[in-house]
């Protein structure tokens, strides 16, 4: 009934910092501390990282959540100064029958002004609360949420607001669900925390996900919506609209087992002088037989903003268990093509190739793993940006 977990890495190549984290779990309590990824409500605290602390505890109907975290740390560059950002929120939760439950989210965000030096202040630090209630109600397959949160905002501008977000989703026993989702939030509104919803925020969010046979599956979700007194600049009286979705399917073939898939994707964000326009499509596939597996991908992806580039992506892989459990070895490469032309003439064109080989080997008590990476950039637009690089990292575990 008690857990524990323990992570720690630290890769001076790329950054110089230790990151780590420790979560554990007893009974009705939980915590964390490291980094943390807290998630209380869409309106308040959601999508959020940083550096901190968190807690919950469960004591009969009734759930307590706590969070006190850094999201980012102080920087200047140029003159421009970033205060450090820290957070803390608590959520109270009762479920006064089954299915039926009611929660409490409390969240402050502010910025610490003395992590940057004074002649390099530029704005006045920010102060954001934000409390939001929730209610969530469950009959049978059928499931309602609706939350409803209230912010103020003090620092370089002062204002306050309010939101609303209401779902009402269907699930089946066999997995296959269907959501709806409406937003509203007032142009004054502002969630520090959350990166889900904007100011403004008026939309529509379809979500589906169906599986009609062992086999085949699909997922995928459509949002319109639009944003009012945004200050990006986007058209107000026209939607954004995003579409994804996937399907995968897989099966045994020749005394193996298959699997592939196909994703596809469009963003349209319409601004006041163009339109952003996304596309994307991809598919891969693997096999595995055995001791081997190989697997393949390949995806295109073009954007006009109104910069035209178009990208395209090949990989594959092959992992062989020379002895199961105890040895294998992958090799892998990965192809990257991108062109186009943008407004100030500028073109983009260039080519990446990423070869990866790697083993690991359990040795009694001990495991070690071995990687090479291999990365080749030919920027033909601006050959001061081609480089290659080589990357070898070893590691010893121990498993317990």
């Amino acid at each position: 009934s008690r857990s524990f977990l323990l992570t720690a890495q630290y890769q001076p190549v790329y950054d110089d910092r230790l990151e780590w984290s420790l979560d554990g779990k007893a009974g009705r309590y939980e915590f964390g501390a490291g980094s943390v990824f807290p998630s209380l409500s869409r309106m308040t605290l959601d999508w959020a990282a940083g550096e901190g602390v968190r807690a919950a505890a469960r004591f009969g109907p009734t759930r307590t959540e706590l969070v006190a975290m850094r999201m980012s740390e102080a920087d200047t560059l140029g003159g421009f100064g970033l205060y450090s950002r820290f957070a803390v929120a608590a959520k109270e939760s009762f479920e006064w029958r089954e299915g039926a439950r009611a929660s409490l989210v409390y969240l402050r965000v502010f910025d610490r002004e003395e992590s940057v030096p004074e002649e390099q202040r530029l704005d006045d630090p920010l102060t954001n609360d934000v409390v939001a209630g929730i209610v969530t109600l469950r009959w049978g397959a059928v499931a309602a949420d609706l939350e409803v949160a209230h912010s103020s905002v003090e620092g370089a501008e002062e204002a306050t607001g309010e939101a609303v977000r209401a779902r009402l989703s269907y699930e089946s026993e066999r997995g296959n669900r269907v959501s709806l989702e409406y937003v509203h939030t007032d142009a004054s509104y502002y969630s520090a925390g959350s990166l889900e919803h904007e100011p403004g925020e008026r939309g529509l969010e379809v979500e589906f996900a169906y599986r009609p046979g062992e086999i085949l599956s699909s997922s995928g979700w459509v949002r319109a919506y639009r944003t009012i007194g945004s200050s990006e600049s986007v058209d107000e009286d026209r939607y954004e609209f995003r579409v994804y979705a996937r399907t995968d399917a897989i099966w045994p073939l020749a005394g193996g087992s298959a699997r592939a898939y196909v994703i596809g994707r469009y963003d349209r964000t319409p601004y006041v002088t163009y339109d952003y326009v996304y596309s994307y499509a991809g598919g891969g596939g693997s096999y595995r037989w055995g001791k081997v597996t190989v697997s393949g991908n390949l995806a295109w992806s073009r954007s006009r903003s109104p910069d035209a580039t178009d990208s395209w992506t090949a990989g594959g892989e092959i992992r062989y268990r020379v002895v199961p459990r105890a040895w294998k070895i992958r090799a892998g490469a990965r192809w990257t093509m991108a062109t186009g032309d943008d407004a100030g003439g500028d073109g983009t064109d260039h080519e990446r190739m990423r070869a990866t080989l790697e083993t690991k080997w359990t040795l009694g008590l001990f495991d070690l793993e071995a990687e090479y990476w291999l990365i080749d950039r030919d920027d033909r637009a601006d050959p001061a940006r081609s480089y290659t690089e080589h990357v070898v990292t070893v590691a010893v575990g121990h498993a317990f």
